[in-house]
């Protein structure tokens, strides 16, 4: 006789479970293995009586069955672009924050909407605050300058096969009746919509997919430097009974014969320094000129100043060069 065993976890932790045999003619076998049993001390007796109790109340123990409730993940593996190194590129997708999100276990109100839908077409309107974000930041450049692309690798980290769909923010599922009054858009949807009508961000080739354990994909983030300003799209990026994540795309496009610098990210995170540090190291934070003209600097050291006055005119944070300048496409 097989045994068939259905295995459905309601969350992300090991389980573990005996199977125990109880037939009718079980209690007749204890009997006769009772009289038949030989003589031994008082204090085993007793443990072979508790035992056969326990198997006429519950079946005999057949085997321990093991389990573990996970959910899909995908990892981002790799990055690259023209003329970024793998580590600048990384840290410009804050790709370690990213991958975080992705392992990290399920929210309540990603559980409810794992429940209640499957991957296709959802009003995402109500998704974009409800979900963790990440920036992915797009290599600048001057307008009519050559698209910026970006190939990033997802792959499959987990023993479960994963479907993914990024929604795009026209990728709605709900109409709106004819009778019904649309209120004015504001500036952050006509922003939304100038990139989407004029495709200058596009993600490809595909936009949705699986992948089986271990299995890698490669997409391709684009940037059209058609228009000037900066740019930014939110892109919601959802598994299967798995995670979600808001990914915010951004990127600038200058005008020419103005100066513009850039930082890798808007988060700058320095180098954990024991306490006590007498000759810390000096961390470096790159600063770009990425205008074709030199640019001019100057930072504003008052939190500085006002952070050494708190710490009885100590110098927790301290500025080498807060002013000067750099040339076109240089760093500082």
């Amino acid at each position: 006789q097989v045994v068939h065993v259905r295995f459905a976890p309601r969350m992300r932790a090991p389980y573990r479970f005996q199977l125990r045999l109880l037939l009718g003619d079980d209690a007749d076998a204890l009997d006769e293995e009772e009289e038949e049993g030989g003589e031994g001390g008082e204090g085993g007796e007793v443990e072979r009586e508790q035992e056969r109790e326990r198997e006429r109340a519950e079946g005999r123990m057949l085997c321990t069955v093991r389990g573990r409730g996970e959910f899909p993940v995908m990892q981002a593996t790799w990055v690259e672009s023209v003329g970024a190194s793998l580590k600048k590129q990384w840290e410009s997708f804050h790709l370690s924050q990213f991958n975080s999100i992705l392992r990290s276990d399920l929210t309540q109100f990603e559980r409810i909407q794992n429940s209640q839908h499957v991957l296709g077409a959802v009003d995402l309107s109500d998704l974009y605050s409800s979900y963790e974000s990440v920036e992915f930041t797009m290599p600048s450049a001057l307008l009519q300058a050559p698209t910026s692309h970006v190939t990033l690798t997802l792959t499959n980290s987990c023993q479960l096969p994963v479907e993914f769909q990024f929604d795009f923010p026209n990728d709605v599922g709900v109409e709106v009746e004819q009778w019904a009054i649309v209120p004015a858009a504001t500036v952050q949807e006509k922003e939304i919509e100038l990139i989407l009508n004029n495709r200058l961000i596009t993600l490809g080739p595909v936009k949705q997919g699986a992948l089986k354990p271990g299995q890698s994909i490669q997409l391709t983030l684009a940037y059209a430097h058609s228009h000037i300003g900066s740019h930014r799209l939110p892109i919601i990026l959802r598994m299967t009974h798995g995670k979600s994540c808001v990914i915010n795309v951004c990127g600038t496009t200058m005008d020419a014969g103005r100066p513009y610098l850039s930082f890798p990210s808007s988060v700058m995170e320095l180098a954990p320094i024991p306490i006590g540090e007498t000759h810390p190291p000096v961390q470096a934070i790159e600063l770009k000129n990425d205008s074709n003209v030199t640019a001019v600097y100057e930072l504003d050291t008052s939190p500085l100043d006002a952070l050494r006055e708190e710490n009885y005119n100590v110098d927790i944070l301290s500025c080498d060069h807060s002013s000067g300048t750099i040339a076109p496409g240089c760093v500082a």
